[in-house]
């Protein structure tokens, strides 16, 4: 198992729409800031999950006690605000990997 550094903090948030004519405005219903571990998807992930409908933009490890709290919808890294796509298995069974496309 490789090496993880959780050396990025991360903003979980889990937006929900609103009611009312044209659907409402998006608010915060939950918000937390974690440590995750950043990467940048392979070009070869990029094509292939193209073909499925998908544009990722990266990868994020996070310890999974931290991610399982709330149904999160969206993930802010450097500032830039991303829509978790995919979970899924990470290394290993303490940790979680999300998959962010920009938007």
């Amino acid at each position: 198992m490789p090496r993880i550094d959780f050396n990025q903090r991360v903003t979980l948030q889990k937006l929900v729409q609103g009611y009312g004519r044209g659907g409402g405005e998006e608010t915060i219903a939950a918000e937390k800031t974690v440590w995750g571990a950043v990467e940048e998807t392979s070009m070869t992930f990029k094509v292939s999950s193209g073909q499925m409908g998908l544009c990722p933009s990266l990868f994020v490890h996070l310890w999974r006690r931290e991610f399982a709290d709330d149904d999160y919808t969206h993930c802010i890294v450097g500032g830039k605000p991303y829509r978790i796509v995919m979970t899924g298995k990470s290394y290993n069974d303490l940790y979680v990997k999300l998959l962010l496309e920009r938007g």
